[in-house]
């Protein structure tokens, strides 16, 4: 639908997107050309999936007009998160390569899914 419309696109999921993860801690960045990278501390697995799974329908009922044609399009999106404690990590790059891996396996899988995994560490008693 051309660049104009890809814009629209971008600039309504990004509103979306800083309406669901609106707390303080919360960071949103545009990471590539039709990604968001979200950092949300202190969120639980469930809160998370309710948060993306909330996004993903959203989306998919917004309606857009090509402004050439005048015609209306809708989209779609798949999400990929990774849940896990401080002790996971230090390299963020290592968080991004793991959520993004979920990405792709929710694009791989049909698109228009949200896939997340839980890389909290368990220590035993």
């Amino acid at each position: 639908y051309g660049h104009l419309a890809g814009d629209e696109v971008l600039v309504k999921v990004a509103s979306l997107v800083s309406e669901e993860f609106s707390r303080e801690t919360d960071t949103i960045v545009r990471f590539g050309g039709e990604e968001f990278l979200v950092i949300a501390p202190y969120i639980t697995a469930a809160a998370l999936a309710k948060k993306l799974e909330n996004l993903r329908v959203k989306i998919a009922e917004m309606e857009f007009v090509d402004k050439d044609n005048q015609q209306i399009f809708r989209t779609s999106s798949s999400f990929g998160a990774i849940i896990a404690d401080a002790e996971f990590s230090e390299d963020l790059l290592k968080w991004v390569k793991v959520a993004d891996e979920c990405l792709y396996q929710a694009k791989n899988s049909g698109r228009n899914k949200v896939v997340i995994t839980d890389r909290i560490s368990r220590v035993a008693p």
